[in-house]
Formats: structure tokens, sequence, C-alpha cells
């Protein structure tokens, strides 16, 4: 099964398994949106003028250049996001399905089509 990677949003709580000693935040439990806080605090450290840029970063993106192999130039914008990868698929969420009350005497199995002719020959 391809890896299917899908971006988090800041509201989202991320818990991780292994010790938390290789990530730059202290607790294992977090929001994204602290975790790119703190990714954003230590990319400024004490240039407080680069702020907006850094924001940028994590945010709306940043102009830049790319070169694949055997591709030419692409221009575009390069952001910092965090992503995840379930290990499962999600199930499809499935919503149940409406049950309206029938009217006495009406077969829901007829057609429009059905019903207008019944109609017809008795007005």
């Amino acid at each position: 099964m391809a890896e299917q990677f899908q971006p988090l949003s800041g509201g989202e709580v991320v818990f991780l398994k292994q010790a938390a000693d290789t990530m730059p935040i202290a607790h294992s439990t977090f929001k994204v949106s602290e975790l790119t806080a703190v990714l954003k605090q230590k990319f400024l450290g004490d240039a407080i003028d680069t702020e907006a840029a850094i924001n940028k970063l994590f945010s709306s993106g940043v102009e830049c250049e790319i070169l694949a192999p055997y591709k030419n130039w692409q221009t575009g914008k390069i952001r910092i996001t965090l992503e995840f990868c379930p290990d499962t698929p999600p199930l499809p969420e499935t919503l149940p399905t409406p049950s309206y009350p029938q009217p006495s005497g009406v077969n829901p199995d007829l057609s429009l089509e059905e019903i207008r002719r019944m109609r017809a020959e008795n007005p």
C-alpha cells in the first residue's frame, strides 16, 4: 500500500509513541499549532526582524524555484507543514439514510410517472 500523507491542521492533537527527546517540544502530546510555534521560535532565534518571513514559510509559503531530475526549473512556493500517514486506510463515513414517514395508501416503489397516471385516472 502506498503511503498517503495528509496535512494536519493547527487544532489537531499529536501523541508521540517514542521518546520526545528527538523533537523540539518538551512533551509527547501537543497540538500541531504548538509544534509550529516552537519550530518558528527555533527558526527565529534572536532575529526578530525575520518573524514575518518565518510566518510566511509556515502559512502562505515563500517564492522559490525547484529543479527536479530531467526537468526544467519550475517556479512556485514552498511551505512547512506537518503531515500524517495512517497505518490503515480510514473507513468511509456513511451517513444514516433518513426515513421519512409515508402517507397512508402510498406505495413507495411507484415511480413519479405511475403516480401521475393514477392521479389523472382518478381526479
